[in-house]
């Protein structure tokens, strides 16, 4: 008899009823951000549980057992949220987050000098070329020299691959001078014929 009650009192623990823990991840305009990673750690036990918050921005962790817990929520180009929270059994909790953009020292993504050094001339101009600075809109990316379309034709400019965005609001590009000027002509014809 005492190894029923033994083994009831095992299972009644084994079962304990868990408690649901869900919210949201906004960032500081008040924006839902999709695909951050939260994650919770049980301090006692160092169980982790970790999800990923869906297309609204929103997280939910079904089965989490009564304790205290680390909570946090990271994704790039915002800064890593951590925080304590404590659970109790058979509760819903809602723990709302909102993250803040990442820092940079820098606010212009830089060359580094083995970029910079690596065109000199423009082959079609024969011109020195210059190191200058471009706002990023929706990041910069390597286009053919040829194209029609790209920032500076056929300036041999040195370019970063896709979106160089983070925390950065511009970025440094080697450039010819004359075909900027094109550039900036082809521009303003596009836009007159565009009106």
């Amino acid at each position: 008899m005492w190894f029923i009650g033994l083994a009831m009192l095992s299972l009644a623990q084994g079962s304990q009823p868990a408690a649901k823990v869900w919210g949201s991840v906004f960032d500081p305009y008040e924006a839902l951000i999709p695909r951050v990673s939260v994650t919770l750690k049980n301090h006692s036990t160092q169980e982790i549980l970790q999800t990923t918050t869906n297309e609204e921005g929103r997280f939910i962790f079904d089965a989490v057992s009564s304790g205290s817990y680390e909570l946090t929520a990271e994704t790039p180009y915002f800064q890593r949220l951590s925080k304590t929270i404590s659970i109790k059994d058979q509760t819903e909790t809602q723990f709302d987050l909102t993250l803040d953009f990442r820092q940079c020292p820098d606010t212009i993504k830089r060359l580094t000098e083995e970029e910079k050094r690596a065109v000199t001339v423009c082959a079609l101009h024969h011109e020195q070329l210059k190191v200058g600075v471009v706002p990023i809109e929706y990041g910069l990316i390597i286009l053919a020299d040829d194209d029609p379309g790209r920032l500076f034709p056929n300036s041999n400019m040195i370019y970063y691959g896709g979106c160089v965005a983070d925390c950065y609001e511009k970025a440094e590009v080697v450039f010819c001078p004359v075909c900027r000027r094109l550039e900036s002509k082809l521009r303003k014809e596009r836009n007159s014929r565009d009106r």
